[in-house]
């Protein structure tokens, strides 16, 4: 994931790797979507940067417990709400 500017000019982005595709597996790409994209690390990332009123150290620190934490939470709330819809799915979630 890249992130997007708090002004808004430059917008978030996930990044798929998409090189080596008959070599490459896709098991987890549905994982990766969720963990990447909404609601992991782009929701994560565009919501903390509309919040007013955080101090300084918040909106430019990284703290990979809490991001990652995050992330592998999106993952599982794919599969909480039914989107990994076949058990290879859910096995590249893991």
């Amino acid at each position: 994931y890249v992130q997007g500017t708090p002004d808004g000019k430059r917008p978030g982005r996930v990044v798929v790797a998409v090189s080596n595709p008959t070599k490459r597996s896709l098991i987890d790409d549905e994982a990766v979507a969720y963990h990447e994209g909404v609601p992991g690390h782009h929701m994560q990332i565009s919501i903390a940067q509309t919040l007013q009123g955080l101090p300084k150290f918040r909106l430019h620190g990284f703290y990979p417990a809490y991001a990652e934490g995050w992330a592998l939470y999106s993952e599982e709330l794919g599969k909480e709400i039914g989107f990994y819809k076949d058990p290879v799915s859910d096995y590249g979630r893991l």
